[in-house]
């Protein structure tokens, strides 16, 4: 009668795969689902074994859904789904073995599968401590032995979730490496930030905090890290200080800016110069990125303002070598009385 028939096993996956007849009462297993197609009565038999996992149940009921997507050819009349023990007589006769037959096989394969199904179990608990312990280097070296022992009996429900059991594993170890290495990091940086604020360089503290949790905060909610949150406490305790120290060196640049704008419209090269190096001095303390840019505009500006007028002191100085060597002495002398003058400005 198999000769007959188109006989498929259902994946763990949701898919189907193609049996020849011979091979038949093999692939029935305690954990396996089989589809059984009568072409003569469109009516297909879906086999559901003893342990067989919850996807495959519910892959069983879409059986119709299933097969109009890998064979559309397939047309499905009537399905009928049948528990492991549950199966009428009818149902061998279609398969070509008896129900002693299937029973026998079963039997036997549960007897054998008896000592690896132990293990799991066993092996199962130990993994679930270790996990539950954070010992998740030690869980993931059982969820990959047990990943195997699924293999080798085709369980590939099981076999599944070990390697979601291994990767979560690896998520919580690598999480966990994080906090510890966290916590190690903060206990060095918060040695720092106790001599900075000995040192009252409470902003320095306060871009030395940020700057170690921006460090981290991509990777991980480092805030829930009691270490971290110590490190976040003592800022905000900082914070009035902060804030004077801020606004202290900020009037510093403020009154640096007004000097330097006024020493760079008279030409006032070396002072203006003096004021970049007070204000990159102030900077190193301030953290501004913003005020930090715009004083790198002020000294670009001061570049170009020298540049600008050592071309004027050029210009005037061909000009004055040109009327001299015309012998005339008059604009000679206008001209050197400009360049002295515009060197004086220049101090």
């Amino acid at each position: 009668m198999t000769d007959n028939l188109k006989l498929f096993r259902l994946t763990y996956s949701g898919r189907l795969e193609e049996i020849f007849p011979e091979e038949l009462l093999t692939n029935f297993t305690i954990y396996s689902a089989i589809a059984i197609y009568v072409p003569i009565e469109r009516r297909m038999y879906v086999w559901i074994g003893e342990r067989a996992p919850k996807n495959l149940k519910k892959s069983s009921i879409s059986i119709r859904e299933i097969f109009n997507n890998q064979y559309p050819e397939i047309s499905i009349l009537r399905n009928i789904t049948i528990e492991s023990g549950s199966e009428p007589e009818s149902f061998f006769d279609l398969c070509g073995f008896t129900s002693d037959h299937l029973r026998a096989h079963l039997k036997s394969q549960e007897i054998k599968l008896l000592p690896t199904i132990s293990e799991i179990n066993r092996l199962k608990d130990k993994a679930g401590t270790f996990f539950k312990n954070e010992e998740y280097e030690k869980a993931m070296e059982l969820g990959i032995k047990l990943k195997q022992l699924a293999k080798q009996i085709n369980d590939e429900s099981l076999e599944y979730e070990q390697q979601n059991f291994i990767e979560e594993a690896k998520l919580r170890n690598i999480s966990k490496n994080l906090i510890k290495q966290i916590g190690e990091k903060s206990a060095v940086v918060k040695v720092r930030i106790d001599q900075l604020v000995r040192d009252k360089n409470y902003l320095g503290a306060h871009h030395l905090i940020l700057e170690f949790m921006s460090e981290y905060e991509k990777e991980y909610h480092i805030n829930v890290i009691p270490e971290v949150e110590d490190l976040i406490s003592y800022d905000k305790g900082l914070s009035d200080k902060i804030n004077v120290q801020r606004t202290e060196l900020m009037n510093r640049l403020d009154n640096l800016e007004k000097r330097f704008l006024y020493y760079l419209r008279e030409s006032h090269f070396t002072n203006a110069y003096h004021s970049i190096f007070e204000a990159k001095t102030i900077l190193k303390d301030l953290y501004n990125n913003e005020i930090a840019q715009k004083w790198n505009q002020y000294e670009e500006q001061l570049l170009c303002s020298k540049s600008n007028f050592k071309n004027e002191i050029k210009q005037l100085s061909e000009k004055f070598i040109t009327q001299l060597e015309q012998k005339n002495l008059s604009e000679c002398t206008n001209l050197v009385d400009k360049i002295i003058e515009k060197l004086e400005m220049a101090n």
